[in-house]
Parts: structure tokens; sequence; C-alpha cells
């Protein structure tokens, strides 16, 4: 038997809504009707075309069951649905209630139609009637129906999260029903963002696996980095210059991010094979800057040596001149002697200092208090055993804060120690 995950959605007060939105938009019902369901099955074939959904079920009423392989898909697939037009103004958002939940199913199952629902597994989840169930309590504590779109998950579904995705789920006891297992319901903000984030790797090219998949939840910000988004802001342009593993590409990340956030399309340049890096520096000569965009440029002078290129030494002033004067901004990463040497060589005048900002070892970027804080959000992320007893937790942020210098070697040690330190030293 394999483990899968559900989405139902039903549209919230269908009937009611259709008859309101006839009547402000001298349409009939029916059309009305048809075109919120037509909304809906479009944005479900669209998951189903990137093949990010296994099957799908429409009951050709007003609800659809989806199947996802992984809650990574699930968040992304409800920002996805909830990020929908009508055209019907004032009624552009359909509301609807969404439930999470988990089945099991054998490996033959059919995903699509009728082979779905008559499936145990999701006979049982349908069974819960959580959207009653939380209809029925959001009346009774608020003296009201609710009318605006919902999501919730079951207990299984919630206990197979991570921590971190845990924090924006509010537990509700039905009521009534002794027997009847608790749900949990979503603050909506805080999943889209989930949701987006899945988004944004996929557009830097990215795995939702990689070490950047919580870029908004794991970050804290080094010495200096208000000094690199003010940089950013007023000259399109800054340099990150410093150690090695002392998070440049992971801060350069974090900015991408933030832009992201504000309507900007990121790109990141890697700069992790010689072949690269020469790319970049095409790319930087040619001042290939999108409008509205954010693009990150990976050590394009070199990774551990410096590498010559005399065109770029030449053009770097035109290069920031030109995209001073662009709706774009360009981050580049270097480390500190590969940056000196460019500068040593450039052949430009401009002084480039002024758009510096380094990140050091020896005039700490991050303090102990911060080194402690990134090991204790990644030891949460991994779900490091040893967190779980306060005097193992003390000991081991004191030894790892000792020996450990750098936010990459925090972040690999919680990754190795996951599974360690099961009882108290001795």
């Amino acid at each position: 038997m394999e483990s899968k995950f559900l989405i139902w959605l039903d549209i919230l007060g269908f009937e009611n809504l259709a008859k309101e939105v006839a009547a402000n938009s001298k349409v009939s019902e029916r059309k009305v009707r048809e075109d919120f369901i037509n909304v809906i099955t479009e944005k479900t074939q669209e998951g189903k075309r990137r093949d990010e959904i296994l099957g799908y079920k429409y009951a050709e009423s007003d609800d659809w069951l989806i199947v996802l392989d992984s809650l990574d898909l699930v968040f992304k697939t409800i920002m996805c649905i909830l990020d929908h037009s009508t055209g019907y103004k004032e009624h552009e958002k359909i509301p609807l209630e969404i439930v999470i939940g988990t089945a099991k199913y054998d490996r033959w199952t059919k995903f699509e139609d009728s082979s779905l629902i008559i499936e145990k597994s999701t006979i049982e989840f349908l069974k819960k009637a959580v959207p009653k169930k939380y209809r029925d309590w959001f009346k009774k504590n608020n003296h009201k129906s609710i009318t605006s779109s919902f999501v919730a998950i079951t207990e299984s579904a919630y206990q197979s999260m991570e921590p971190y995705d845990k924090e924006f789920w509010k537990k509700i006891e039905p009521l009534g029903d002794t027997k009847a297992e608790p749900f949990y319901i979503a603050n909506l903000t805080s999943l889209l963002k989930r949701g987006c984030v899945l988004q944004f790797l996929e557009k830097i090219d990215k795995e939702s696996t990689s070490g950047y998949r919580r870029i908004e939840r794991i970050f804290v910000a080094p010495e200096g980095f208000e000094e690199i988004k003010e940089t950013l802001e007023k000259d399109n342009f800054v340099f990150i210059v410093g150690d090695p593993e002392i998070g440049k590409t992971y801060t350069a990340t974090r900015m991408l991010w933030e832009y992201f956030l504000q309507g900007y399309e990121p790109i990141w340049n890697s700069g992790s094979e010689t072949q690269d890096r020469a790319f970049i520096r095409k790319k930087l000569r040619e001042c290939s800057f999108k409008p509205r965009s954010v693009t990150y440029f990976e050590d394009p002078f070199g990774k551990t040596i410096f590498e010559d290129s005399e065109e770029l030494r030449r053009t770097i002033d035109y290069i920031i001149c030109k995209i001073q004067n662009l709706d774009a901004k360009a981050i580049v990463t270097s480390r500190e002697e590969v940056f000196n040497q460019f500068l040593k060589e450039k052949l430009s005048q401009k002084d480039l200092k002024a758009l510096t900002v380094e990140m050091r070892l020896k005039k700490p970027s991050y303090d102990i208090k911060k080194m402690i804080e990134i090991l204790t959000q990644w030891a949460t992320e991994f779900e490091c055993k040893w967190l779980q007893d306060e005097a193992l937790k003390t000991f081991v942020i004191l030894q790892a804060s000792k020996k450990l210098t750098t936010p990459l070697s925090l972040r690999d040690f919680a990754l190795s120690s996951k599974k360690q330190f099961r009882s108290e030293p001795t």
C-alpha cells in the first residue's frame, strides 16, 4: 500500500452565491454556476498537465477530489487553485472549502473518475465530513456562517507534516461528538506563502528538497544585511564579498526571495563550474537585465582563484551605470581574496567599495546568539532528537557553537546529528 495525499474542495454556498452573482451581473444562475465550475476544473487540469496531480474526480456538482504524492505539491496546488479570477466584478474569487487528508492505496489503483471514489481509503476520508464540522464550529463561535475560503487538514495529514509546516494550523475540536478526531484550520496567508516558496524554487531551478526550501522561514540576518538591502534598493547593484561558507549564497537567495514577493522575476546564474562562470561574465558584459528582474551572479570572478577577464575588467563601470537606470536588480557574490584581485587588476576607474558589503569570520557577521539561532532553526527543520532533552540540547549547542564557525557548518551538523545524541551525555 502506498500513502497519498488527498484534497477535497467544494464551492462554499454555491447555490446562493450563483443567485447573488446572477442578480448583479445580469446573466443566468446556470451560466454563473457553469463558469465557476469551469474555473476550478481548469485549475485542476493545469496541475494534471504539469504532472503534479496524479488524478482527480469532478463529481459533476460543485466538488472535486484530487490525489497527490507529497505535501509540497498539496500546498502548491492549493495556492494555484486559489489564484484564480472568475471575471465577475466584486466576485473575482470563488469561496472554497478545502480539506487535506491522507489515504493508502495499492499499486494498481486508478486515480481517475469513479475508480477513485469507490476506493475504501477515499470513502473513509470523505466520511470524516470535516467541512460541515468546521462550519458548525465557526457558526457557534462567531455567531454567523463562514463565507470565505478555508483550508482544513485531518489529524493524520497534520501529523505527517514537518515542524515548521505545523506552525500555521489551529487545532479544532468538533462540537458534540467526543469520539470525533480533531482537525486543523490553516492560516491562509501562511499556507499560500508556503506554496509561493515552492513556486520560487522552481523559478531559480532548485529542488523542493534543496537547502533553500525554507528560505522564507530559516534565515538569520547577518551583520550588514540592512546595508545589502539599502545598496540594492539605491543603486540596483551590490557585491556580497566574504569568507567561504559564511552564507553569501544563502543571503543572496534570501534577497531574491524578498524581491520575488515584490513581483520581481528571480534569476540565478550558477557559478559552480568553470563554463558557468564564463557564461556569467558574458551575461554581465552584455548587461542582460530583464525589466522587473533580480539577477544573482554567483562567483563571476572565480570560485577559489581569480579567473581573468579583461573585457569584464574594462566594462564593469558601464554595467553598473546602466543598471542604475533600469527597473532591475543585480547581486554578485565572491570570495574576498578573489574579489580583491579583481579590484587590483580592473581597468576601470570607479570605486566599487561603495557597492560592496563584506561578510566575515574575524569581524563576525554572526555573533554567538545568531549562530545558536541558526543551529536551532536547522535542528528544528531536521527534527533532531537532541532538541527533545533540555540538558542535552544545552550541551550540544554549547559544543557546536565552540567548534563550528560558519552557517553552513551548523546546517551540516544539524543534518548529520538528527538521529544522534539520544541520551544525556556523561
